[in-house]
């Protein structure tokens, strides 16, 4: 099945309301989205804005505008992609304009190495632990928790990025959302079902491709 065509049929799907549709389509579109956003941020924004946050940010954007796109023939929905995480990046971009003008920002708090928190999930939630991930090579496995992360309701996305990604405890988690600790503990039980589903169908879908 040409490229083309099996992408035309995701993303039908996808509009239809199947999420893992979706993250397909997203996998194949993540790392030219990556790119794009590091390309296209200012030298000014260096290590006050992270390329990782801005892509997460237009993933969820992507999740809950995908029921209104509509194709208009090979190539809109990259277009329509493209149009995604530029209105977040610029978001972004204002907002940060915003904080330097009131004198309070501060360059971005990233582990050194960029992804080692992400890849810190990664072996969190692989089944056997001890290496990144088994169903997918360590840059294919945080990808596909990114576009998992974005496909979770917001109150598990929140806890993930707390708990782990920002690394706060369970009280301050809590504290954090406004939940009891046993309620974050529960929320993080099924955001981690949900991500090692996630990382189970991205394994399949990366194998079909080497």
């Amino acid at each position: 099945m040409p490229a083309s065509l099996e992408e035309s049929t995701l993303v039908e799907a996808a509009i239809a309301g199947d999420p893992g549709a979706l993250e397909q389509v997203l996998l194949a579109h993540y790392p030219r989205l990556e790119q794009r956003v590091r390309s296209r941020l200012p030298t000014s924004a260096a290590g006050l804005l992270d390329p990782e946050d801005v892509l997460q940010e237009a993933l969820v954007d992507a999740f809950r505008a995908i029921g209104s796109f509509r194709s208009a023939g090979a190539g809109s929905f990259a277009a329509w992609l493209n149009a995604v995480v530029e209105h977040r990046l610029q978001d972004n971009l204002r907002r940060l304009r915003r904080k330097k003008r009131g004198g309070d920002a501060q360059r971005a708090a990233a582990p050194e190495g960029g992804h080692s928190s992400l890849a810190d999930l990664v072996t969190l939630l692989s089944d056997r632990g001890g290496t990144p991930s088994h169903h997918a090579a360590q840059g294919e496995a945080i990808r596909a928790v990114q576009v998992g992360l974005a496909a979770l309701p917001a109150d598990q996305r929140a806890v993930i990025v707390h708990r782990y990604l920002q690394q706060q405890s369970i009280a301050s988690t809590a504290a954090a959302m406004q939940r009891s600790p046993g309620a974050v503990r529960g929320l993080l039980h099924r955001a981690k079902h949900s991500l090692r589903d996630a990382l189970g169908r991205s394994g399949r879908w990366f194998a079909s491709r080497h």
